[in-house]
Order: structure tokens, then C-alpha cells, then sequence
């Protein structure tokens, strides 16, 4: 049992296509306006393609000749707006969804019952969506979406509109919950794909472009966006003959400075793209150094801040780690003019978008 999908939309210059396996959650990524929200939008028929196919469990939900109206889909989505009937209980907002599939009131009611007491939210249950806040209301939205036992559950950045203290609560919420269903989850934030999904895909100009489980795409990332969301130093340019041209308007980075490194696909010189390398690869020198790291970049230090066991070195927009005994010896403060050298070997050049 599985759900595939295959979709072009023009008007947003999306062509994808990909599986969900049943149990699986895969978790859509990608910067600004690549078409992830028109991915769900699509597969919950709020929004046609030109052209396409999508089954869920060998149920065709639109295709040549079929187009099945959003409600006898099985899928249900949940937006970061909980965006419940204000005119309902959290409990009725919650049996919605059975009760209009034809569940006698007292089963819908029961149902309801259980899946707020799943989402840790049983005490809401006689109050309005004015008396809840952001985090309660989406609790109850998402009892909702799961009440209705749909086949497929679609989560467009569930927690981006909740504060800091309650997005954590919520996603541990969701990990509980989503444990082996089948959903695909829209999110910027690399803590929901480690720990909402099994695996992750990357859109880039409306097409997947990587694919893999979370630890795959962090270990090894395969494009400048998921180099980010690693983590990563960073940074932008242009392609050159053995690595990286730095651009300008990134603090710390002169414009025009060479960057040694290995193109992980063919680059032409002058290609936009961006260099990118892993903290723990960054040594800290209080003098130039000599020998053989071919990039040493002067940086002027802005913040030390703990870091698992280690100090991380913030300078513009590059980070350097260093142990504490490191630290000490080196003498490393804020404002505080160090270098920074990596070796060519542990920088990757990735393609980028143009500006």
C-alpha cells in the first residue's frame, strides 16, 4: 500500500513526482516559493495540475478522465493556522470530521474524545477556539485532522506560527502521533525532519532535486540548501577553476577571495555557487598559518558559545569549533582578530541559484 504522486503545474513551475510508503513520513524542504504548500494544495485537490496522477492505496484521486472532489480522498491537511469552526467546542470541532462521514454522534463523540486525549488536550474539550491559545488551538487541530482516520495526513509548517516554548511541545506531540502513519510534512526547520520524518526531499526550482533519510542529507548533502540546513559554513560566489570566487555583501569575507575546494557536479567559471564546509573542519589560529590549508580567511571574532561538549567561534557568517582548553590557549575573545584556515579537501562546491 503505498500513495504516488506525479503533478505539473505550470503557473508555478512545478513538475514532481514521488512515493510515500504506508507508515512513512516524508517531509518536503526547500527555500521560499519552490511549490512545497502547492504540492499538498495539489494533493488535497484544493488546487488542479495541468497534468498528473495521483493513487493512494489504488485509489486514483485525480488523473486522465478522474478528478475526485477534496472530500472523498481520504486526505486530510493541516495547515500552521489551526483555523477550527469558532463557532464550535473543541470537541465538535474534533468529531467534524466523523460525524460528516456519516459516524452516528455518539461513536463521532467517542472518537473525538480519544484522539484529544492522544493530542494531550482532553481539558480543552468544552472550550471555544477564542478561549485557546496558539499551541492548545493547534493540539485540537490536530485531533481533529486525525479523527477523521484519514489515509493520507498533509502538515503544511504545522508549527511555524507557535512561539519557541511551545513549538518543542507540539513536535514532540506530532512524533507520538505520526509514528507509523502515513503523512507528508512541509517544513523549514531541520528539527522537524529529524524528528517528524523518515525520510526527506528537496525542492528546488519545483522539482525534487535530493532525496534521503535526514541523517543522509546532513551527513552529506547534495545542494547548497541542504549544506545550510546542516549547518554548514556557507559561502556564496562564483565557480571557479579550483573551488570558489567569494561574492560580495557577507561580513567577514572580502569580496573576490579565492576559495579552494571540490565541485560536487561540473561547475562553469562564473557559474553562481557557493562553497560550504563543516565547522569542525575550521582550525583557529591566532597568526597566519603556514603549510597546508590553502584557504585562510582573517576574521575578526564576534561570540564563543557552548556547543555539545565544544566552544563554537562565530565570526561574520563563519563558525569554527574549538575545545575549551583551545580557547584558553589561543586566547579568543570577542573583537578579537583570528584566522580561520580549512583545507581544500574538506570543501565542497555546490551550484546555487542565481540572484
Amino acid at each position: 500500500m503505498s500513495f504516488t504522486l506525479r503533478a505539473a503545474l505550470a503557473e508555478r513551475q512545478l513538475d514532481v513526482s514521488f512515493k510515500v510508503n504506508d507508515g512513512e513520513t516524508v517531509a518536503l524542504m526547500g527555500a521560499n516559493g519552490v511549490g512545497k504548500s502547492s504540492v499538498l494544495a495539489i494533493i488535497a485537490g484544493l488546487v488542479r495540475p495541468d497534468h498528473g496522477e495521483a493513487v493512494l492505496d489504488g485509489r486514483v484521486l485525480f488523473g486522465p478522465g478522474t478528478v475526485l472532489p477534496p472530500h472523498r480522498r481520504s486526505v486530510a491537511l493541516l495547515s500552521q493556522d489551526a483555523l477550527l469552526f469558532p463557532q464550535l467546542s473543541a470537541l465538535e470541532n474534533v468529531a467534524f470530521g466523523p460525524r460528516s462521514q456519516g459516524v452516528p454522534r455518539r461513536a463521532a463523540r467517542k472518537r473525538a474524545l480519544d484522539w484529544l486525549a492522544e493530542a494531550e488536550a482532553t481539558h480543552l474539550a468544552p472550550r471555544r477556539p477564542a478561549e485557546l491559545s496558539g499551541g492548545q488551538a493547534q493540539r485540537v487541530a490536530i485531533a481533529r485532522a486525525l479523527a477523521a482516520e484519514p489515509d493520507l495526513l498533509l502538515l503544511d509548517e504545522p508549527l511555524a506560527a507557535l512561539d519557541a516554548t511551545v513549538a518543542p511541545v507540539i513536535r514532540r506531540m506530532l512524533r507520538r502521533v505520526l509514528a507509523g502513519r502515513r503523512a507528508v510534512v512541509v517544513t523549514h526547520d531541520i528539527l522537524d525532519a529529524l524528528l517528524l520524518a523518515d525520510r526527506v526531499l528537496v525542492l528546488e526550482h519545483g522539482r525534487v532535486v535530493e532525496q534521503g533519510t535526514p541523517k543522509q542529507l546532513i551527513a552529506h548533502p547534495r545542494s547548497a540548501f541542504t549544506a545550510e540546513l546542516a549547518g554548514l559554513n556557507v559561502i556564496g560566489g562564483t565557480a571557479a577553476v579550483d573551488g570558489l570566487c567569494a561574492g560580495e555583501g557577507q561580513p567577514g569575507i572580502p569580496a573576490g577571495s579565492p576559495v579552494a575546494g571540490t565541485a560536487v557536479q561540473p561547475l562553469e567559471p562564473g557559474e553562481p555557487a557557493v562553497a560550504a564546509f563543516r565547522p569542525a573542519a575550521v582550525s583557529v589560529f591566532a597568526e597566519r598559518p603556514h603549510g597546508s590549508p590553502r584557504n585562510v580567511l582573517p576574521v575578526t571574532v564576534d561570540d564563543l558559545e557552548p556547543a555539545a561538549g565544544h566552544l563554537k567561534v562565530r565570526a561574520g557568517q563563519l563558525a569554527a569549533e574549538v575545545t575549551a582548553a583551545a580557547a584558553a590557549e589561543l586566547d579568543i575573545y570577542p573583537g578579537r582578530s583570528m584566522f580561520f584556515a580549512v583545507k581544500a579537501a574538506e570543501v565542497s562546491i555546490y551550484p546555487a541559484k542565481s540572484a
